[in-house]
Order: C-alpha cells, then structure tokens, then sequence
C-alpha cells in the first residue's frame, strides 16, 4: 500500500469503525482503534506534503477527546484536547468557538 489516499482511505475507515464501540458502550475498544489510527497516519502519511493529514488527524484527536470524556477519563481527553491547540495553531488558525455534539 503505497499510494498515499490508499492509506488515508484505511485510516478514515478505522475511525469510522472506532466509532461503532464508542456507540455502544465499549470506550477502551474504541481507544485502542484510534490509536491504531492515530500511529498509522503519522508512520505513513509525510506530514508537511498533504494537507489532508491534519485534517484527519484532527478528526482522530476529536474522536480520542470524545472516548475519554466518555469512559470518564478526563485526565487524557485534556491530553488530546491540547494536541488540538497545537495542531490548530500550527495551522495559523485563530481560536474559534466549537459547538459539542
């Protein structure tokens, strides 16, 4: 698997599929695919050549945000929380208000 949106495509199928255990009741499975997720774009995907890497990794800290507050485990959703603050502002973005869902 060497093309780059192959790669991105599994990833985004992961965190998708990291989705279903965190809707039904089972966090610490959902953490670990995240996870998965999370190593697999940052071992695979040049970060500086696609901007569609922080984007997914964006998406992969949100869902790793959502997972700690919901097996009660602030203490790492702050974690992933702040790696969105760097991320955002690597990106030179401005600090914006953002609904939770």
């Amino acid at each position: 698997m060497n093309n780059i949106e192959d790669i991105l495509q599994v990833i985004c199928v992961g965190l998708v599929v990291a989705t279903f255990p965190l809707n039904t009741g089972r966090g610490l499975k959902a953490i670990k695919v995240c996870k998965e997720c999370l190593i697999f774009l940052n071992n695979k995907v040049p970060k500086k050549e696609y901007k569609i890497f922080n984007l997914v990794n964006i998406a992969i800290h949100k869902t790793l945000c959502k997972v700690y507050c919901f097996v009660i485990y602030y203490i790492n959703a702050s974690k992933y929380v702040w790696k969105l603050l760097d991320i955002h502002c690597e990106r030179g973005e401005t600090a914006k208000k953002e609904r939770s869902r």
